[in-house]
């Protein structure tokens, strides 16, 4: 494979680390303030525990699905994309299996 046809798939590549280190951001950050967030009701404002574990179950499985929605999505991006990239530069991606077989 030459460098210009290598390109596309670094490219891709680069995207994919990028989105992951994002969206583990976005989990790490999302559950520091959930946990801060949970102290300080507890504490400061005494509600009953229950209500905030409740609270924090809801949030933390809808951060999870949103989560595994951009996964996903992501996913299914870059399988489109080397599959573009593929069929442009003509290449098979195995003997019996050609991108016009698999989309066929």
């Amino acid at each position: 494979m030459t460098r210009a046809g290598l390109f596309p798939l670094v490219a891709v590549v680069i995207v994919v680390v990028v989105v992951v280190v994002v969206v583990v951001v976005v989990v790490v950050v999302v559950v520091v303030v959930v946990v801060v967030v949970v102290v300080v009701v507890v504490v400061v404002v005494e509600v009953e525990v229950v209500v905030v574990v409740e609270v924090v179950v809801v949030v933390v499985v809808v951060v999870v699905v949103v989560v595994v929605v951009v996964v996903v999505v992501v996913v299914v991006g870059v399988v489109e994309v080397v599959v573009v990239v593929v069929r442009l530069s003509g290449r098979n991606l195995s003997d019996k299996q050609s991108v016009s077989y698999i989309w066929a």
